[in-house]
Parts: structure tokens; C-alpha cells; sequence
């Protein structure tokens, strides 16, 4: 039999003081740790920007992560909330305009270029969908990418390479 885990022993001498002994106790199954696809295709993405902005004549400090998602205890929650976190802002933003050319005598740019990152059957939740909205509406290009692969191409895209 394999030892007890430190954080199964406490339930197990709850167990025995309630039952007299360790017989019935049931050991905490081992977790499999989640595949958190959508985490793999933006840090893969964020890799290759970091080592590919600068042949694309960029600077790589102009990806930025928006870490708002996750699981997080009620007193960090509040904090990031109060420090102007927004659900349903995109995971990243490329922080680099981009001319679009002249719409009746207006120039028209992107101010910028928002990523959201999607697992490969992900979809967008109503709070992602207003605040693309709002982002759309405001100038700013907002592309939705469910992989590694849709993001470079959207991003060498938008960059015109």
C-alpha cells in the first residue's frame, strides 16, 4: 500500500477518531492536471512573436497579455477588479496601429490589434462579444483565433508581411 499523502493525512485521522479505525477511509484520487489547450496556443504564440518580432520589424515588448481569466480566491478577484480588470477583454494586444487606407476622403487606421485566444471548439462568451464590440466600434482591429496557427496568420496579416 503506498503512503498517505501530507494532505491526506489529516482526513484520515478525522476518519479514524470518527470511526474507530482507517477501515472504509477513502484516499483522494490522483488528479489528472487539466489540458488547458487555449494556454498552450497563446504561450506558443507569444514564443514565436518573441522570437520573430524583430525580423518583422517590430518590437517584441508590443505583445501584451491581459491576464484577467482563471480561478482566483474573492480578495485577489476584488483587487484585480478595483485595479481595472474587465471581463471579457481579449488575452492579448499587439500595441501597434496599422493604416488602412482612405474611406470617402478619411484616412482610416486600426489603433491596435486585440487577440483572442480560443480553444479549437471554444466560443465566445456575451462579455467577450460586448466588449469586441465596443473595441470594433472604438477603431481596433479584434480577431478571434482557436489556434497557434489562426493567430500568426492573423498577426503577419494585419502586419502586412
Amino acid at each position: 500500500m503506498k503512503p498517505y499523502t501530507d494532505k491526506e493525512l489529516p482526513r484520515l485521522d478525522t476518519y479514524i477518531r470518527n470511526h474507530g479505525s482507517a477501515q472504509g477511509f477513502v484516499r483522494d484520487k490522483p488528479r489528472k492536471k487539466p489540458d488547458n489547450e487555449e494556454s498552450r496556443h497563446q504561450k506558443a504564440f507569444v514564443k514565436w512573436w518573441r522570437m520573430n518580432a524583430r525580423s518583422l520589424n517590430q518590437d517584441p515588448r508590443a505583445l501584451m497579455s491581459i491576464p484577467n481569466g482563471g480561478v482566483r480566491d474573492k480578495v485577489t478577484a476584488s483587487i484585480l477588479k478595483d485595479e481595472g480588470a474587465v471581463r471579457g477583454a481579449p488575452d492579448l494586444f499587439l500595441a501597434i496601429p496599422q493604416y488602412r487606407g482612405v474611406v470617402r476622403k478619411d484616412e482610416v487606421w486600426d489603433h491596435g490589434m486585440f487577440i483572442e485566444m480560443k480553444a479549437a471548439h471554444g466560443v465566445t462568451s456575451i462579455d467577450q462579444v460586448a466588449v469586441h464590440g465596443m473595441m470594433k466600434k472604438n477603431g481596433y482591429l479584434v480577431v478571434i483565433c482557436h489556434s497557434f496557427e489562426e493567430a500568426k496568420a492573423a498577426v503577419t496579416e494585419y502586419l502586412g508581411e
